[in-house]
C-alpha cells in the first residue's frame, strides 16, 4: 500500500477546505445551522470529529483490538452537531485543523499490516481512510459549493474525486463507484444527458448498484427520461 498516495489525498482534501475557508464571509463563519441544514461551522466540526475518530481506530488496530461500533450514523452525526453547535468558529476550526494533521501524520506511520487489515467485507483499513479523509471531505465541500450556487467549483471537486479514486483503486468496482458518483452530480445539476451516459457506464461496471439507482434521490431528475428507463428495459421485474 502506498502511504504517500493516501497522505497526498488527505492533504489534498485539507487544502480544499483551507481554500473554501479563505473565501468565507463573516456571515458564513457566524451562521448557525439546524440539524437538517448545517451551517459551514457544523460541516467543519463534523469533518474534524470523524478525523479524531479515525485516529481512535488507528490506535485500536495497532493494539490488536476490534474497531468501535459507532452505532447509527444519523444519530451519531446529530450528536456531533449538538455537541459543537454552541462552540465558536475559531474553536471548531482549530480542532479540525489539529485532528486532520494528527490523522495525516499517523497515516504516514501506519504499517502495511494495519493498512491492509480487512475491516469489513472487501474493505481494507486503507480504503476506510480514503473514504473518511478524502471522499467524505470532498463530498461535503462539493455540496457546500452547490448549495452556494458555485457549480464550477462543485464540478471541479467531483472530477477530482473521480480521478483520484480511479488512481487509488483502478478496479472495475471502484471505477463503477466513481462513475456512479459523477452520474449523481450531473443529475443534481441538470446535466441530464451526461448523467444518463455516466450511469450507463457505472451500471456496466457495477450491476449491483442497479437496485439502488432506481431509488437514489440524487437521480430523481432522470426518472422521466426515456433514456433512463431504457437502461432497465432488459431487466424489468418479471
Amino acid at each position: 500500500m502506498d502511504h504517500e498516495l493516501l497522505v497526498k489525498l488527505m492533504r489534498e482534501a485539507k487544502n480544499e477546505l483551507d481554500t473554501l475557508v479563505s473565501g468565507l464571509t463573516a456571515a458564513d463563519r457566524n451562521a448557525l445551522g439546524t440539524p437538517d441544514h448545517w451551517a459551514t461551522k457544523d460541516m467543519i466540526a463534523h469533518l474534524g470529529v470523524w478525523q479524531n475518530r479515525l485516529v481512535d481506530e488507528m490506535d485500536r488496530l495497532e493494539g490488536g483490538d476490534p474497531l468501535p461500533d459507532w452505532g447509527d450514523l444519523d444519530a451519531t452525526n446529530l450528536e456531533i452537531f449538538e455537541q459543537n453547535w454552541h462552540r465558536s468558529w475559531d474553536e471548531v476550526l482549530a480542532d479540525t485543523n489539529r485532528f486532520s494533521e494528527i490523522a495525516i501524520q499517523r497515516t504516514a506511520a501506519l504499517s502495511d499490516d494495519v493498512l491492509n487489515t480487512q475491516v469489513s467485507a472487501g474493505r481494507t483499513f486503507a480504503r476506510a481512510i480514503l473514504g473518511n479523509s478524502f471522499m467524505h471531505w470532498i463530498d461535503h465541500l462539493m455540496n457546500w459549493y452547490l448549495e452556494h450556487g458555485d457549480t464550477v467549483n462543485a464540478e471541479r471537486l467531483i472530477q477530482l474525486e473521480v480521478r483520484e479514486l480511479e488512481t487509488f483503486d483502478p478496479s472495475r468496482a471502484a471505477r463503477g463507484v466513481a462513475k456512479y458518483n459523477l452520474a449523481c452530480f450531473y443529475a443534481k445539476t441538470h446535466q441530464l444527458e451526461e448523467a444518463v451516459q455516466m450511469l450507463k457506464e457505472a451500471l456496466k461496471l457495477r450491476p449491483d448498484l442497479e437496485e439502488w439507482s432506481r431509488e437514489d434521490s440524487d437521480l430523481v431528475n432522470l426518472r422521466c427520461l426515456p433514456d433512463y428507463e431504457a437502461l432497465y428495459l432488459s431487466k424489468k421485474d418479471k
